[in-house]
């Protein structure tokens, strides 16, 4: 999945998920989900930040 991945936000997240993975020797479900539940407010994050983004360029570009 990492390999198909090309934007850093994505990357980063995935990052996350395998590094909390491989601290853990024995993950029980309930680790599991609260990694990847902590993944999706990551995501959530990003994509809130990538969505103003984009606002403040199509505004610049509509004074340009």
């Amino acid at each position: 999945m990492r390999n198909n991945l090309k934007g850093l936000a994505a990357r980063a997240v995935i990052n996350y998920i395998m590094t909390e993975l491989n601290e853990i020797n024995s993950i029980s479900e309930e680790e599991l989900n609260n990694i990847l539940s902590n993944a999706l407010s990551l995501v959530e994050i990003e994509e809130n930040d990538i969505h103003r983004i984009k606002e403040f360029i199509r505004k610049k570009m509509m004074h340009s």
